[in-house]
């Protein structure tokens, strides 16, 4: 019985995976707004009752996708030990920046699926839904580093709370990057 189980769960992670593939890729070409569940049927050559067994409709699959790649953006290169040779809490955060754009050239596909993706769901995209990416994805770190370099005089903050002002910073980065892959789309 344990093998059949086995089994059944790789089964249906690959079909989880196959479907999400496909969609990515129709995602990709089309955008969102032009693909529909019945693409991602076709050409994922399954029957549209096993594209409702994994997902209600294509909004859950791009959320999915979307989870899927801000995991491995927040995964890369974000780790105190990356950070032990900065003299201050400005180099930290330099090297967070420096890092987070090499990422976003590194993974710029999935990054032009994001520059998608936000462009899509922009209307329900808010300061609380951007919080909670951050939470999820435990960014606190970089903000600790930011609040160092205030407390060690490396950065001078003029108004506002530290976590304000880095997210205001991070997701300015983010948009104008976001933006490029837009255009460069068009």
């Amino acid at each position: 019985w344990c093998v059949m189980e086995y089994l059944d769960t790789i089964t249906r992670a690959k079909n989880r995976s196959h479907i999400t593939d496909v969609a990515k890729q129709l995602f990709q070409v089309h955008g969102i707004t032009e693909t529909t569940v019945k693409d991602i049927v076709k050409y994922a050559k399954i029957e549209r009752k096993t594209f409702y067994n994994y997902f209600s409709d294509k909004e859950e699959i791009a959320h999915y996708i979307y989870y899927q790649i801000m995991e491995e953006f927040y995964s890369v290169g974000f780790t105190s030990d990356d950070y032990v040779d900065c003299e201050n809490g400005f180099s930290k955060i330099r090297l967070y920046f420096n890092t987070l754009i090499d990422t976003m050239i590194e993974l710029k596909e999935e990054m032009e699926f994001v520059s998608k993706y936000y462009y899509y769901f922009f209307p329900e995209i808010n300061e609380d839904f951007l919080l909670d990416i951050y939470e999820d994805y435990e960014v606190q770190e970089p903000v600790l580093m930011f609040e160092e370099g205030i407390d060690d005089g490396s950065i001078k903050l003029l108004s506002g709370y530290p976590i304000e002002i880095f997210h205001m910073m991070d997701q300015s980065i983010k948009q104008y990057a976001y933006s490029i892959f837009i255009a460069d789309d068009e």
